[in-house]
């Protein structure tokens, strides 16, 4: 996917997957959020999730190359990963 400046993406889902590719480097402010969750993949940054107290909760924020776009993605019972094609 293609990310324009400014651009916004937001994503969620319940017992589903969510892969996020995009074309080339992106600039882009990241929160991702889940609940009961497998994972967060996170190949555009190498960041780690924090794992939350209560339900499995599991949250990651990061800022990529500058932060010009937003992505905000979200899943009960799903995994989550990022990345670029």
């Amino acid at each position: 996917m293609k990310l324009n400046n400014k651009g916004e993406v937001s994503v969620s889902s319940v017992n589903g997957h969510i892969k996020l590719l995009f074309n080339g480097d992106v600039s882009a402010n990241s929160q991702i959020d889940t609940v009961v969750s497998s994972a967060i993949i996170d190949n555009l940054t190498k960041e780690q999730s924090v794992e939350q107290k209560f339900l499995s909760d599991r949250n990651l924020r990061f800022s990529a190359n500058g932060g010009s776009s937003r992505v905000e993605t979200s899943t009960v019972g799903g995994r989550v990963e990022t990345g670029t094609r």
